[in-house]
């Protein structure tokens, strides 16, 4: 009689055994959670602060702030000096105007770069 894969790995699950080292691991794991263990605790998760936060600075500000920056640089203003005069640094209007998905491909040396 043929059996499926699953149904010959499923009859074998019965003997994987965790090995010595993984046995020891879940306990001392158990003993720290539970305090037994003095002077060591797990670390607590962290607040999310960059990736995957939400702006504090609201859409319709930060739409006004690239392209106030935007229009510096078609000018011929340098990135960061534009950024600056608008009141934010430099790497928060890249991030803003990839996360807008606005274009900010300018060179003052080259003029708009938007269309290479």
């Amino acid at each position: 009689m043929k059996s499926s894969a699953v149904d010959y790995l499923a009859s074998k699950e019965s003997y994987i055994m965790p090995t010595a080292f993984e046995r020891l691991a879940a306990a001392n794991k158990l003993a720290i959670q539970q305090g037994k263990v003095t002077g060591l605790t797990f670390p607590v998760k962290r607040k999310k602060m960059g990736k995957g936060c939400q702006f504090k600075t609201p859409r319709n500000e930060r739409i006004a702030k690239v392209e106030a920056v935007n229009e510096l640089r078609k000018a011929g203003m340098n990135a960061r000096k534009a950024a600056d005069k608008c009141g934010i640094v430099y790497a928060k209007y890249r991030h803003w105007a990839d996360d807008l998905g606005i274009k900010c491909n300018y060179n003052s040396r080259w003029g708009d770069t938007t269309n290479l």
